[in-house]
């Protein structure tokens, strides 16, 4: 991702994603993960709240594709 949209831009100078993937057995286990670098300390509590998010929309996304297979 090379330019966040606001508020993000304005909170965190880079964002990490990392997907992980592990067979086990007929199965597939997913590991998603993320990291957002914040512009300053005072931007913590907003990217943290950002991030509580976040991991839920991703729960739901993994949750999605889990139900598609």
């Amino acid at each position: 991702m090379h330019e966040f949209s606001r508020p993000v831009s304005r909170l965190a100078t880079a964002f990490d994603e990392t997907w992980e993937f592990e067979r086990l057995g007929d199965r597939t286990k997913v590991v998603r993960s993320f990291e957002m670098y914040r512009k300053s300390a005072l931007t913590r509590p907003l990217l943290w709240l950002i991030s509580f998010l976040l991991k839920r929309a991703i729960a739901r996304h993994l949750e999605q594709m889990a139900q598609a297979t």
